[in-house]
């Protein structure tokens, strides 16, 4: 722009724009059913449009512009304080922000609602996560036959009266301030005390030594938990899962007697024991002892009685499949006609007139070895000796050759294989040879006789 001076000359003026003045007079609001924020403010002179800006305590921002004097907001996070501040945009500059309005948001909606009853005093608790904005709580109970009552805390939990066991409730929780509630928290499954089991049996399976536990079921009950205990202190227990109301007790203590009742659980809460069943396990197998009759091929056993037996048998098996058995109703039996050479596993099973025991540890039984056969001599005469072999005897674990003439002179020779070198032969002289196969306990099982003619 060109102007005259006072001196009639031509001078350039400059022009300048000074910044928008800050907004005032902020107010801020917040509607509790829309869930909307609101903030409105004086004009400023020369403003162009508005920037506002929107923070919480925790970080939360939301920005907009507009070319009024009022700004909503539906972006808001629940149970927040929001700063509001508000700029003005001129045509070529921005005013500084203006003091904050402070906004506070709807509280949250509580979560994590649950319930639980004292499984002793039977009252039922609410609880809840604390929500944000929150001043107090209140929790409502919804029963089958309609509500059942509230209770308001400003902690996060509160208790309800007496319930019926075996029942489900509803629990809802709201959360309010001064100013707004939440929405109603989601519905959470209540329930009460399960009821007692009744009808609680026992059946003892004697082939798998296990106990079958039954009853009826309870109301109220997600699983049940049976318990036994024997007058040993042996503790067990078992559960079923959902409706299912039986469950099977095993690893019992054989011999036994054993008392078993039946809890109800429920969500938070397990029923008083039900009335108690008594149950006597399977007779224990005995620990038996056999000592081997090298002469008669008969094993004797022998054993300590055990509680509740009234009678017992002894089974002895091989690898191959031979079998040997005997019973008694005292201490004792005796296998007999065993063959020779084998290894027989011998289990005992006792008996109590209502149940067999399981068997009980194998024993490892040896029986004599088997004689030496083909004993086949060979003269060798440059030593005055002779080679011996023979087949192998089962169950031998080394072999004694015994060569007698026929005027007493006898020698021997010791083997671990099945032939060994006679030394010491009379020339002349006739020879009665035999094998003897030792075994672990006995060394009476000898060979067929066979002669041998010593060198001239």
């Amino acid at each position: 722009m060109l102007k005259k001076n006072v001196f009639g000359n031509l001078t350039r003026l400059s022009v300048f724009c000074t910044a928008p003045c800050i907004p005032q007079n902020l107010v801020s609001s917040f509607d509790c059913d829309m869930r909307v924020g609101s903030l409105i403010w004086e004009a400023s002179e020369n403003a162009e449009m508005y920037l506002v800006s929107a923070e919480s305590t925790s970080g939360h921002r939301v920005e907009l512009s507009t070319n009024t004097t009022s700004a909503q907001f539906s972006e808001f996070e629940c149970g927040q304080s929001y700063y509001l501040t508000v700029q003005v945009v001129g045509n070529v500059c921005r005013s500084q922000p203006s003091n904050a309005s402070v906004l506070q948001t709807e509280p949250c909606t509580p979560t994590s609602v649950f319930g639980f009853t004292d499984c002793i005093s039977n009252i039922a608790t609410v609880s809840w996560e604390p929500a944000e904005g929150a001043e107090y709580y209140t929790a409502t109970v919804q029963g089958p036959n309609g509500p059942l009552g509230t209770c308001m805390s400003w902690l996060s939990s509160c208790g309800m009266p007496k319930l019926s066991c075996g029942e489900t409730y509803n629990v809802s929780v709201i959360a309010s301030s001064r100013q707004c509630n939440s929405t109603p928290s989601a519905l959470s499954a209540l329930n009460s005390v399960p009821c007692v089991p009744t009808g609680v049996s026992v059946v003892l399976d004697c082939a798998t030594a296990e106990a079958n536990v039954s009853w009826n079921a309870s109301m109220g009950a997600l699983n049940y938990v049976a318990y036994a205990w024997s007058r040993t202190f042996n503790f067990m227990s078992c559960e079923s899962s959902g409706p299912v109301t039986h469950c099977t007790l095993n690893d019992l203590i054989c011999g036994d007697n054993y008392t078993v009742q039946v809890i109800a659980v429920g969500d938070e809460c397990s029923s008083l024991p039900s009335q108690a069943e008594h149950f006597r396990t399977v007779p224990c197998a005995p620990e038996v002892t056999a000592t081997l009759d090298c002469y008669t091929d008969s094993v004797l056993l022998q054993w300590t009685p055990t509680d509740g037996s009234i009678s017992y048998t002894a089974n002895a098996e091989t690898p191959k499949g031979l079998v040997s058995t005997c019973s008694s109703n005292s201490t004792n039996c005796e296998l007999r006609g065993l063959a020779c050479g084998q290894t027989y596993n011998v289990t005992m099973i006792s008996y109590d007139g209502h149940c067999h025991s399981m068997p009980g540890t194998a024993l490892a039984v040896a029986s004599v070895p088997c004689p030496p056969e083909k004993v086949e001599s060979n003269l060798l005469c440059s030593t005055n000796s002779a080679h011996v072999q023979w087949n192998l005897g089962a169950g031998a674990e080394s072999y004694e050759v015994h060569a007698i003439s026929t005027g007493g002179q006898m020698t021997r020779c010791d083997s671990t294989n099945t032939s060994c070198v006679m030394p010491n032969l009379v020339c002349g002289s006739i020879y009665n040879i035999s094998v003897l196969a030792i075994g672990h306990q006995c060394n009476v099982s000898r060979s067929e006789i066979t002669t041998l003619h010593s060198g001239w």
